[in-house]
């Protein structure tokens, strides 16, 4: 028992020196044992260290000693649960193996990694991935490999993730990286990469960016780009470069396209095509300068320079 706390000591006299914002540290556990060969302290069955606002738990961990003779990395498994409180927020992570800068408070987690975030007692970020990294300083969350977040009412899935996390434990900005899904009420959108900006309310996908809106239960609007932008405030999307926009049986194209919403229900309402663009209703193909698609009434505008085509006109009746 005396060899025990005696190495607490050690190690939190060392920590106050070498890491000038710790406040406080406490480390328990029911078994440690340093190995000077190794420059590692060992930690065994119900550890539990605090340092500051973060508190992290596991069945064995291990501290390591850098040159200078100081504690430098924490190291958790066996399951390890960190928890971080602050005025504002809580943060969780439980991950087979959690890692804990002593000296910048960056926190690495690998192996089934759950995260969650909460806000005045409401969980406003989950986050599960196979890794995932924390940076007090910049308050940026990275994540990678089979990624699912739920913020909201959206649930999003890609490759990798990085999310910047307000002050009061909110989100800020969020990066989608590789086959980004967003899920949001009746849209679904993925792309390349899918950015959005929770200050804006604004979203955009980059790279083959797909979107599917259903508008109802039998109408549904399917728009495929290049990039697309969709702006919550003014229920506005915009899709550039080599646009495609099938609503029902009207398959247009072109280069630039913005549809706009219905303010009091929120549902799409019209279609803005601008540049060359061609129309195609059953039989009859529709070329002009602009295009306009309007759905309740259903109906097309065509102007400037219009051409129309009709195929099969002995079959017309």
């Amino acid at each position: 028992m005396k060899k025990f706390k005696y190495l607490i000591l050690i190690l939190c006299f060392m920590l106050s020196i070498n890491a000038v914002f710790a406040k406080t540290l406490t480390v328990e556990s029911n078994k440690q044992v340093y190995d000077d060969t190794k420059k590692m302290i060992m930690l065994e069955d119900n550890v539990n260290v605090t340092i500051d606002d973060i508190n992290i738990k596991s069945p064995k961990a291990f501290v390591t000693i850098n040159g200078a003779g100081k504690p430098d990395t924490a190291t958790f498994t066996g399951g390890a649960r960190a928890i971080q409180i602050t005025k504002d927020s809580k943060s969780e992570t439980k991950a087979s193996i959690l890692k804990l800068s002593l000296l910048t408070k960056e926190v690495e987690a690998t192996g089934d990694v759950h995260s969650k975030i909460e806000k005045l007692g409401k969980p406003t970020i989950t986050l599960k991935s196979d890794y995932q990294s924390f940076d007090a300083k910049t308050n940026i969350m990275d994540a990678k490999d089979n990624v699912i977040l739920i913020y909201d009412d959206i649930k999003a899935t890609s490759n990798t993730a990085k999310i910047w996390i307000s002050q009061k434990g909110g989100l800020d900005f969020l990066k989608l990286i590789g086959n980004a899904k967003i899920i949001q009420d009746k849209a679904i959108v993925s792309a390349q990469e899918v950015h959005l900006n929770a200050k804006t309310e604004e979203m955009t996908a980059v790279g083959s960016a797909f979107t599917n809106i259903s508008i109802d239960d039998s109408d549904t609007v399917k728009i495929w780009a290049t990039n697309q932008q969709y702006n919550n405030k003014t229920n506005t999307a915009i899709a550039s470069g080599n646009t495609k926009i099938i609503y029902n049986d009207y398959v247009a194209t072109g280069p630039k396209a913005v549809m706009v919403a219905n303010p009091k229900t929120r549902k799409p309402n019209k279609i803005f095509f601008s540049g060359r663009s061609t129309i195609n209703d059953g039989a009859k193909s529709i070329s002009a300068d602009s295009i306009v698609i309007t759905m309740n009434p259903k109906n097309f505008t065509a102007q400037g320079n219009v051409k129309t085509q009709i195929d099969d006109i002995g079959d017309v009746k």
